[in-house]
């Protein structure tokens, strides 16, 4: 029987714009894909609106076979298949274009195969590790996995064959993906202010350059939406603290001890400013606005207040936690987000959703230019064996890399121009490439994906997985160096402090037991932790007070 739906929907209105994009965001989905595109048809036929894009913050569960859940860290009365090979195979389509992150829950041996997003079936497009897109108009980036302290400055070693610990620490979250995030540029630079208006005079057909150039701008600004599946650490300071501790009491001591939720997501809290910051993890609805003073220079500007009142703001993210999928639980909720006119999507439908005649057109996904310049000049971070990343500290990253105009450019003419994410880039790939194959049952080899390596080729970047493929046969060092060759000039990376961070939170009623991690190795006792922060000073303070 499927779960009783309680949405809510909200709606944030905004002068300078006029067209809005319908979003629907579901918090921890399990494998629950009819539920949600059931649920959202409802939604539909109830209110006569059209919901045109569908976010998913983690523990989407790709698994596409049994064999799957070998790969994939639950207790086992947890473990099934779910609905997603229907949709891999092609049995049915997503009604909705379809963007996710990975939580703590996945079948990562799949996901590991796009560490830069893609395509999982038809109308569903992971976003990787962390990554931005612009769908619709709207400038989109996510971050997947979970914090655990002792992994977060390593590299991403993990491949298969799993064993009980890298099962786990492939989703906890890298100080790289920080990293990256934090070289986006915060917002638009005045003279590019001036040179849109200048370009909005001119007519595109006498004058091409001035598509590209509205593209190229469009990445340089702050974000419409982030995902995440952890909570930033504290945020729910700037909500109702009662609230949450009615819902889930057993959360006090870290409320308390100001250790709530993911230290890794503060810096992007303060510097990418998202109007709209969306997650999950911790099983229940949530939501908080935290208020950006940004009249200060640099980014120790920013800080967060809950609720009304205090000073007048120049920007605030409004935060919203989901649920997870079950009867009587809030799992979805339905945004406006405002859009500008130019930006509005429904421009080119999928072509996966051709298979449906009623299906309306899909937004628009594409590439977002200056993150794909910042992939390329931070690729030397990649490495493919276990050991610490030294060359950054996220503490003191932001806009570290110099991204410029003229990077952001060659990147535009590396996709001729054209950086639409195709539907048709899907297939699906080994070792299921059809209900009845699988060419590695036991999940012990790696593989690589066509849609990863097309955007490594062309970027000019690493592909991990091929270097894991590699690596037996000892030719990575030979593939590393032949990709560092083929960089464009401008865009070839550049090497760039150490930070401790309290250890993760775990849940612990029987109802959310299924968002522990499992296995005595990942259980840090309240008498470790205790000792760990009495040795750290308390780092990760949202501010609710404001800078003096």
């Amino acid at each position: 029987m499927s779960p009783t739906l309680e949405a809510n929907t909200f709606y944030f209105l905004f002068q300078i714009t006029t067209s809005i994009m319908r979003v629907a965001v579901v918090g921890c989905l399990h494998g629950e894909l009819d539920i949600i595109y059931e649920a959202i048809s409802r939604m539909e036929q109830e209110h006569r609106y059209t919901i045109d894009l569908l976010l998913v913050c983690g523990d989407f569960q790709t698994i596409r076979n049994a064999n799957d859940l070998r790969c994939i860290a639950v207790p086992d009365k947890y473990k099934r298949v779910g609905h997603f090979p229907d949709y891999y195979f092609g049995r049915k389509v997503a009604s909705k274009l379809t963007l996710l992150i990975g939580g703590n829950h996945e079948a990562s041996n799949y996901l590991q195969t796009l560490p830069y997003g893609g395509w999982v079936a038809p109308n569903m497009y992971y976003l990787g590790l962390c990554s931005v897109v612009r769908v619709g108009g709207l400038r989109l980036g996510g971050i997947s996995g979970i914090f655990k302290y002792h992994h977060a400055k390593l590299s991403h070693f993990e491949c298969l064959p799993y064993n009980a610990d890298t099962m786990r620490s492939v989703y906890h979250m890298r100080e790289t993906e920080i990293y990256k995030l934090l070289q986006l540029t915060e917002k638009v630079r005045e003279t590019e202010r001036k040179e849109s208006s200048e370009d909005d005079q001119k007519d595109p057909a006498a004058d091409p350059t001035s598509t590209s150039a509205k593209k190229i701008r469009r990445s340089l600004g702050k974000l419409d939406v982030f995902l995440s599946h952890d909570w930033p650490i504290n945020i729910h300071q700037c909500g109702n603290v009662g609230y949450l501790l009615r819902k889930k009491p057993f959360f006090r001591d870290e409320v308390n001890d100001q250790r709530l939720g993911n230290p890794l997501l503060q810096p992007l809290v303060h510097h990418l400013q998202p109007r709209h910051w969306f997650a999950a993890h911790l099983h229940v609805s949530f939501n908080a606005v935290v208020n950006h003073d940004n009249h200060n220079n640099g980014d120790n500007g920013a800080a967060a207040q809950g609720g009304a009142g205090g000073q007048q703001q120049l920007h605030r993210t409004q935060f919203q936690a989901l649920d997870k999928v079950l009867p009587r639980r809030q799992f979805l909720q339905v945004f406006e987000i405002p859009t500008e006119d130019e930006l509005t999507g429904r421009q080119v439908p999928s072509t996966s959703s051709s298979t449906s005649s009623s299906s309306p057109s899909m937004p628009l996904l594409e590439h977002d230019p200056e993150w794909l310049a910042i992939l390329c000049k931070t690729d030397y971070l990649l490495k493919i064996h276990r050991e610490q990343i030294h060359e950054i500290d996220i503490f003191n990253a932001h806009n570290s890399v110099t991204i410029t105009e003229e990077d952001v450019k060659e990147v535009v003419a590396l996709f001729n121009g054209d950086l639409t994410i195709s539907p048709a880039a899907f297939a699906p790939c080994e070792p299921v490439t059809a209900v009845n194959v699988d060419t590695d049952p036991q999940r012990v080899k790696n593989f690589v994906n066509p849609q990863t390596t097309a955007l490594c080729e062309r970027l000019s970047i690493l592909d991990p997985n091929r270097l894991f493929r590699l690596e037996n046969d000892g030719e990575a060092s030979r593939a590393v160096e032949d990709a560092g060759n083929r960089a464009p000039t401008s865009l070839a990376p550049a090497a760039a402090a150490a930070v401790a961070n309290p250890d993760a939170i775990s849940l612990s009623d029987d109802d959310d037991d299924c968002c522990k991690e499992e296995g005595d190795e990942e259980q840090v006792t309240k008498k470790a932790k205790l000792e760990e922060d009495e040795q750290q000073p308390p780092l990760f303070v949202i501010d609710t007070v404001g800078s003096k």
